[in-house]
């Protein structure tokens, strides 16, 4: 590891553009398969998260739990 990417690692992040660019590099550093495998699990999670909010919505328009009384 060099001095630089050590340096990196201790330092904290200022801001939202601090965060950004750093947030940039760690995933510069990921080989393609962990890459692909973080966005097929973020697609899972999209769904489900989907499917979630569907069912709330079916729920409160058929007059379901979930309208506050």
């Amino acid at each position: 590891m060099s001095e630089y990417e050590q340096r990196d690692r201790l330092e904290w992040e200022r801001g939202w553009a601090g965060h950004a660019r750093a947030q940039r590099k760690r995933l510069a550093r990921l080989p393609f398969a962990e890459k692909l495998a973080w966005l097929e699990e973020a697609h899972r999670l999209f769904l489900r998260l989907e499917e979630s909010r569907k069912r709330r919505q079916r729920g409160v328009s058929e007059g379901g739990a979930g309208d506050g009384s």
